[in-house]
C-alpha cells in the first residue's frame, strides 16, 4: 500500500501542475481543505515506511538525489506561489485521511502564516575567514600584540619558548574574537531590513566542505524585495572593503530560499 509524501503547503489556487513526484515516473499532487494544498505524491512503503526511511537516510547514494528534489520542488512551489510553508524531507502519511485531518486542524495556523509571509525573503549569510591570512594580518595591525612579542624577546631563551606558545594561544583567541566582532558587524547591517533573523550555528570543515573557517552563519527573513536588495548592496560594499583590506574574509549571500527558518507551525499542546 503506498504512503504519501508531502512536500509543503499552498494557499489554495496557487498549486503548481505537472512537477514530478519524489521517486521516479511520480507526479506532485495536492490534496486540499479549507484553503490549505498540501503538495505531495505517492512513494512505496517499502522505502518510505518509518523503519525503512531511517535506514534509507543513512545511505548517501539514496538520499543525495532525493533531498535536491525536495528542495527544488519546495523552490518551485515558492517561485509559482510566492508563499509557501516547506517541510523537511521525509515527511510521510500512512493516510489521506490523516493529512486532511492535519490540514483542517492547522488551516488556521498556516493562513497565518501565509500572512506573515507574504512579500518577505529568506536568505542566508554566511562569513568564511582563511586565517592563513587574516591571523598574520591581524596580529601586525594590532600594537599591543607587537609589543607583546617585544616583551618576550627581552626574556631568556629558555622561557621564550613557554611565552610564545602561550602568546600564540592569546593571538588565536583574539582573532577569534575579532571574526566574531566582524560577524556581528554585518548582522547588525541587516537586521534593520529585516523582519526576523537567527543565529546559527557554523559549520565544521568536513561539513562545509571548505578550506576556510565559517566563522558565521546566519539567516535573514527580509521585509521584502527591495530589502533584500538594499542588504545585497550592503554585502557588496563590504566585502569590497574586506578584500581591499586583504583581510582574507568572504562573505556569501545566497537567497532566495524557501522560508524553512520561519515557517514553523508550532506544536499543539495535549490535554490529558
Amino acid at each position: 500500500m503506498p504512503l504519501i509524501y508531502v512536500f509543503g503547503f499552498v494557499p489554495e489556487g496557487n498549486e503548481k501542475p505537472g512537477l514530478p513526484g519524489i521517486e521516479p515516473q511520480t507526479e506532485v499532487a495536492y490534496v486540499t481543505s479549507d484553503g490549505i494544498s498540501a503538495a505531495c505524491c505517492e512513494v512505496p512503503e517499502s522505502d518510505y515506511d518509518q523503519e525503512a526511511l531511517q535506514t534509507n537516510v543513512e545511505n548517501m547514494h539514496w538520499l543525495k538525489d532525493r533531498a535536491y528534489h525536495h528542495h527544488h520542488i519546495m523552490h518551485e512551489l515558492q517561485q509559482h506561489a510566492s508563499m509557501v510553508i516547506p517541510l523537511s524531507f521525509g515527511t510521510v502519511y500512512e493516510k489521506k485521511e490523516g493529512l486532511l485531518s492535519l490540514l483542517n486542524e492547522r488551516a488556521a495556523d498556516m493562513k497565518r502564516l501565509f500572512s506573515e509571509l507574504q512579500g518577505k525573503q529568506e536568505w542566508s549569510m554566511k562569513l568564511y575567514a582563511d586565517r592563513s591570512v587574516f591571523d598574520p594580518q591581524f596580529q601586525q595591525t594590532e600594537a599591543d600584540i607587537q609589543a607583546k612579542y617585544e616583551e618576550i624577546e627581552q626574556l631568556p631563551r629558555g622561557k621564550q619558548f613557554f611565552e610564545k606558545k602561550k602568546l600564540s594561544n592569546w593571538l588565536k583567541e583574539r582573532a577569534d574574537q575579532e571574526l566574531k566582532k566582524k560577524g556581528e558587524q554585518l548582522h547588525s547591517l541587516l537586521e534593520p531590513h529585516t523582519s526576523d533573523s537567527i543565529r546559527k550555528k557554523v559549520w565544521e570543515k568536513k561539513l562545509s566542505g571548505r578550506t576556510e573557517d565559517m566563522v558565521w552563519n546566519g539567516v535573514y527573513l527580509f521585509k521584502d524585495e527591495e530589502a533584500a536588495k538594499a542588504a545585497a548592496d550592503i554585502l557588496r560594499g563590504e566585502q569590497e572593503k574586506l578584500t581591499k583590506e586583504e583581510t582574507g574574509i568572504k562573505i556569501e549571500a545566497a537567497g532566495p530560499w524557501p522560508p524553512y527558518h520561519f515557517a514553523v507551525l508550532e506544536e499543539k499542546e495535549t490535554t490529558s
